[in-house]
């Protein structure tokens, strides 16, 4: 059983946490550290071996990127790099009476964990997904939809159904499926 003195202990640093400066400063390090991530994610070099196939295949399927040609839906990087940005004005428009302590070195000491937490998870997490994300050296990996054989024999079945035994028999299975 947790003592008491843990729970209050866990309780103020979530409530100094939550009202203070630390999530604006959790959340802009982690903003800063996938910023990073997607710039050299768009302008990687094709030189650059694993990381150069793991940008590819993240272009193709995030930015509609084709290898072929070079083309890539620039709006679709905009949105991915502007979106962050939102959500940290957010967080600092909610501690903006707070903002102008991080004037002072010693609030900076004071919230060093919370921005080197907010770095150390972001890179922890991009690296996991790059990691799961990077296709194999030596197979030729190919990212289908999942559930594209799933959709042509669903869709082979109702016509099947739908000519065989006419609307009524689809409202039933169509109903006993949700």
């Amino acid at each position: 059983m947790l003592s008491k003195t843990f729970i209050s202990g866990f309780a103020r640093w979530a409530v100094s946490f939550f009202a203070g400066l630390g999530l604006p400063l959790f959340i802009g390090a982690c903003v800063l550290i996938y910023e990073m991530f997607l710039l050299a994610v768009v302008f990687a070099p094709d030189s650059w071996g694993v990381w150069a196939s793991f940008s590819e295949e993240f272009k193709i399927w995030c930015f509609s990127y084709d290898p072929r040609t070079g083309y890539m839906e620039w709006a679709e990087v905009w949105v991915m790099l502007l979106e962050p940005l939102f959500v940290l004005a957010i967080a600092l428009a909610f501690a903006w009476s707070q903002l102008g302590t991080l004037a002072k070195f010693s609030t900076w000491r004071r919230h060093y964990a919370n921005w080197f937490g907010g770095i150390t998870i972001a890179s922890i997490s991009l690296g996991v997904f790059v990691y799961w994300g990077s296709p194999g050296r030596d197979s030729d990996t190919s990212f289908l939809f999942p559930g594209r054989e799933f959709v042509q024999r669903s869709s082979r079945q109702a016509s099947s159904l739908w000519i065989k035994k006419g609307i009524p028999s689809i409202w039933r299975i169509s109903r006993a499926m949700w």
